[in-house]
């Protein structure tokens, strides 16, 4: 099945269409600077590797005509990926505010529609583009099954001294007005892709996490949930932002009325769209800001330098709520790309144990997880590519996935969020590759081919409880409470393959030393290939989006197929073998699994090189 994933913002659309049987991104881009004098869209076919990402650029007054122009690229001839509608069997919305209403993802219908919209008050600038994109997608797929995920969600962990006003108490009770933080679903995401760059388990990982677009929000992280967070009861204050103003005295807000004879509405209007860096310096993009500051421009400069300085104190805040940090984490558009506004952002907090290095810190983003603290720092400062795009419906039994896909060369960073049902993985082809927390699962399956031992042995994990509801009527074959119950001895065994398996497992734990030291190695083996293709200007172009690029399975294509069929013929005369990529992509596709020795990756990127130098 194909899902549609559409978020929605403020001034911008992003969205991704994804082939749900393999967790492939088919087509990804983003629509921005909605209702600007010029709008811009960038659409990306990721199943045509030859074709280049596409940008138009034109007049985008509401969401209205921005999702027009979003379905009419994904059908297009050259351009799509779908030839009908029909072809999107479900679609997800990221909606901002739920409120107290709802703490997971709901499938869409006329009930929560009207909820989402009686929220609108509280997140003027996003439920209503929200609503749209629903509205729209509804008008155009309306075969296809409509699911909202809420930006409000994560932060539910909050406790109560930190998501209660200092109000009557009968505003709570009465009419819930509390912090309910947004940018959930961003802060979730790079919170477990952290943890696991950070090689710690999320329930024991403490990070501060900044999601700076064009609009903004920090978040304290305690053992792997929201304890505090900078947006409050809406998305008005915390940072300084595109158009909204962030924290300020709320007496302004008489003062406009009294003094100025503001209506609520025009004060709604001044604080929500003309004001944060908009209303400094008469423009709400950071990188237009940042060219004018350094052509000189004061205006500019004072609106860097106070958003950079609001950022500075909730990190500094965030530092004493947690007492420990294991990370800052930097993410979304402006948190990814401006290396300006982190050093600025980081500057005279080496006290508190933040270093940026800055040359890392200018080298920027890569694509995947980027360390750019200094090697004195105390502690660890990241840029993590967020995705906000893939989230799950609601009302499953079970949420299913595959880690590790071997024909693209994709791999999940870290678990999907499952929402409470139990999660199943087919790890067939990264098992035993890297560390894997197996309590989070309900079940875990792998062939043995790939990092176990010979074909016809297959692993399985499950969880307890799960055993006992195997169905009765189910072949004792497939049968887990069978197989349990006679501890893997109801059939003949396979002996020779389970004897194979020992002698792996042990050459991990003796010579290896475990699962974190195989993870790094498998990541040093893979990082010497992705470096090349990175540096190669193009001559060898990545099928995977960096963000999810596998370490067992690296694939890449060159300029045309003669020169593939000419690359793997070489390589096999020098012993480089099996380089042939899967027949229905075509390209090369380099498996690296753990019996892969580091001096054979190593030989194959230098023939890369030496290929490229020759015929690039």
């Amino acid at each position: 099945m194909k899902i549609l994933v559409i978020n929605a913002g403020s001034s911008s659309i992003k969205y991704q269409l994804f082939n749900m049987e393999s967790r492939a991104v088919l087509a990804t881009g983003l629509v921005e600077r909605i209702g600007e004098e010029t709008g811009r869209i960038k659409h990306t076919n990721l199943t045509r590797p030859d074709l280049p990402p596409i940008i138009q650029t034109l007049a985008i007054p509401t969401h209205h005509e921005g999702l027009h122009a979003v379905i009419q690229l994904l059908l297009d001839e050259t351009l799509g990926v779908i030839t009908s509608p029909e072809d999107i069997g479900a679609i997800g919305h990221r909606v901002v505010h739920g409120g107290e209403a709802f703490r997971e993802p709901t499938r869409i219908n006329e009930e929560v529609i009207a909820v989402v919209e009686a929220l609108s008050s509280l997140a003027p600038l996003h439920n209503p583009a929200n609503l749209i994109g629903i509205r729209v997608a509804q008008a155009l797929f309306p075969h296809a099954s409509q699911v909202a995920v809420f930006d409000t969600a994560f932060h539910q962990t909050m406790p109560a001294y930190a998501y209660r006003y200092a109000l009557p108490q009968a505003l709570y009770a009465q009419h819930n007005v509390r912090v309910y933080g947004f940018h959930g679903t961003s802060h979730l995401f790079v919170s477990k892709v952290a943890a696991e760059h950070l090689g710690k388990p999320l329930a024991e990982t403490q990070l501060i996490t900044a999601h700076l677009g064009n609009g903004a929000s920090m978040t304290a992280i305690a053992n792997g949930q929201s304890v505090d967070t900078s947006m409050g009861f809406s998305p008005l204050p915390g940072l300084i932002m595109g158009t909204r103003s962030g924290d300020l005295d709320p007496a302004i807000i008489f003062y406009l009325a009294n003094q100025q004879g503001m209506t609520i509405p025009e004060i709604d209007q001044l604080l929500n769209k003309k004001s944060g860096l908009l209303g400094l310096c008469g423009a709400n993009d950071l990188r237009d800001i940042e060219t004018r500051a350094e052509a000189g421009d004061p205006t500019a400069k004072l609106a860097l330098d106070m958003y950079t300085y609001r950022i500075k104190k909730y990190i500094g805040m965030y530092t004493a709520t947690l007492g420990q940090v294991d990370a800052l984490v930097f993410t979304a558009g402006v948190g990814e790309n401006s290396a300006l506004v982190r050093q600025q952002a980081c500057a005279g907090l080496e006290n508190l144990g933040y270093i940026l290095d800055p040359a890392k810190n200018n080298a920027g983003k890569n694509g995947k997880v980027t360390e750019i603290q200094a090697t004195h720092s105390t502690k660890k400062i990241l840029i993590v590519p967020t995705n906000e795009e893939l989230e799950l419906s609601a009302g499953s039994t079970y949420v299913h996935f595959t880690s590790n896909e071997t024909i693209q060369g994709v791999q999940f960073a870290v678990e999907p969020e499952s929402g409470g049902v139990p999660l199943v993985c087919d790890a067939s082809s990264d098992i035993l590759s890297r560390p894997l927390d197996v309590s989070r699962y309900g079940l875990i399956y792998a062939g043995a081919q790939k990092n176990i031992g010979p074909a016809g042995l297959t692993l399985v994990i499950i969880r307890e409880d799960l055993v006992a509801e195997s169905a009765e009527n189910l072949p004792t074959m497939l049968s887990y409470r069978v197989h349990v119950e006679n501890k893997s001895l109801y059939n003949t065994p396979p002996v020779f393959a389970i004897y194979i398996m020992m002698l792996v497992t042990r050459w991990l734990l003796e010579e290896i030393g475990g699962l974190e030291k195989m993870g790094e190695i498998n990541r040093r083996k893979a990082d010497l290939l992705y470096e090349v293709i990175d540096a190669s200007g193009g001559f060898y172009r990545g099928h995977a989006d960096p963000a999810s690029r596998s370490l067992m399975n690296v694939t890449w294509r060159l300029p045309d197929e003669n020169l593939e069929k000419q690359f793997v013929s070489e390589a096999t005369k020098l012993g480089l073998d099996g380089l042939k990529g899967h027949r229905s992509v075509g390209g090369i596709r380099a498996s690296i699994y753990n019996a892969m020795p580091l001096a054979g990756v190593q030989a194959l990127a230098e023939f890369m090189k030496d290929f490229q130098r020759k015929l690039g």
